[in-house]
Order: C-alpha cells, then structure tokens, then sequence
C-alpha cells in the first residue's frame, strides 16, 4: 500500500510552529492499472496531550466509511449502523 500525505495542519504551541494538528493522506489500496487507481482518503488529528496525528476517519476505494474510534462503521449501501459505548 503506498501512503501519502496530502495536507498537514500546523500551529504554534507557544514554542514553535512544528506541532501537527491534522492531516489529510491519500493511499493506493490496490494494483493501479490502465485508468485504475484504487484509492483511499485518511483524516487523521492530534489529540489533546499527544504528539502526533492518529486515524480517525477512513473512506476506501469501495465507497465504505469507517470512523476509527470503534462506534460507527458505515458500508456502502447498507445504511448507517450506530452503536455507543458508554459516553
């Protein structure tokens, strides 16, 4: 799978401007072919306290959306199925 970044949010934590906020990355998911790229889109954020990004939304070549934070997972052309865990 070749990963790349597309676009990374930065701001000053009083320091300096090296502090990632989010990102934007785009990835090939499969074999590219004659008019073939299959692809997928990552938002990822940073965390309160943390130091880099980490995935939080997904959408993949197949039109499915996952929301990595384990309560919702959304496949294509099957609705929406929410679940909570306590919050």
């Amino acid at each position: 799978m070749i990963h790349w970044v597309l676009l990374t949010f930065f701001g000053h934590d009083g320091t300096d401007l090296n502090s990632c906020a989010a990102q934007i990355s785009r990835l090939v998911n499969g074999t590219p072919g004659s008019n073939d790229m299959p692809g997928e889109l990552v938002f990822s954020t940073t965390a309160d306290s943390a130091a880099s990004p980490t995935e939080r939304v997904r959408i993949t070549s197949g039109g499915d959306v996952s929301i990595n934070d384990g309560n919702l997972i959304v496949a294509s052309g099957h609705g929406i199925d929410f679940s909570a865990t306590g919050k």
